[in-house]
């Protein structure tokens, strides 16, 4: 009897101490998973870094590279179907990826997103909010280069030096690849929340 009392106190006191940091970090939010492609998982944070490395690339800045709750499902989808496009390759017998991105392409995207910091406050201020690393920023560069290499092959008809291409949804080959790849959105990931920022 007393031994039983004990474990009923013992165990009310943990779920107490677990139940702590859960309540704490109620509406605070570091990161979350928000998509799966072919058993990998991307995270909010990843898609968010991404669509401002695209916007990048493309020549934009914070209209089209910072997310909100108005663009979070249109940046999700992009990032979804560049996703696919990317693992549809996958990696050679070395680990490395085939298709390679240009160094001097990802150059160009680091050195354009480096002349929007200074430029843009807002997005200095999520680069540094967010402790965005160069090494994350770099992956997510190689990332976009490579898709848009990727797409160059597949899109033959598409090519040009001047155009950005983005994913045709109703080609042939991407249907193909979209049934043969696994793709899920998680629960509650269409809906935009704020992430906590990481200031130092």
């Amino acid at each position: 009897m007393l031994l039983e009392r004990m474990r009923t106190a013992t165990l009310s006191v943990l779920v107490f101490f677990v139940s702590i940091p859960c309540v704490l970090a109620e509406g605070r939010l570091l990161d979350r998973l928000v998509l799966e492609v072919n058993g990998k998982s991307y995270t909010q944070r990843q898609v968010e870094v991404y669509t401002l490395v695209r916007a990048a690339a493309m020549g934009r800045g914070a209209k089209d590279g910072l997310i909100g709750p108005d663009s979070w499902q249109g940046a999700l989808e992009a990032f979804a179907h560049e996703a696919l496009v990317m693992v549809s390759e996958g990696r050679g017998e070395d680990g490395e990826e085939v298709t390679q991105a240009d160094p001097g392409d990802v150059h160009r995207v680091l050195s354009e997103l480096q002349r929007l910091q200074e430029e843009e406050v807002s997005i200095k201020n999520f680069i540094k909010d967010y402790r965005i690393d160069d090494g994350e920023l770099r992956r997510a560069s190689e990332g976009v280069v490579r898709v848009q290499k990727l797409l160059s092959q597949k899109q033959k008809s598409l090519q040009s030096t001047n155009m950005w291409l983005s994913v045709d949804t109703k080609s042939q080959w991407y249907g193909s690849l979209k049934q043969s790849i696994g793709m899920r959105v998680y629960d509650e990931a269409r809906i935009y929340k704020r992430l906590l920022e990481r200031r130092r």
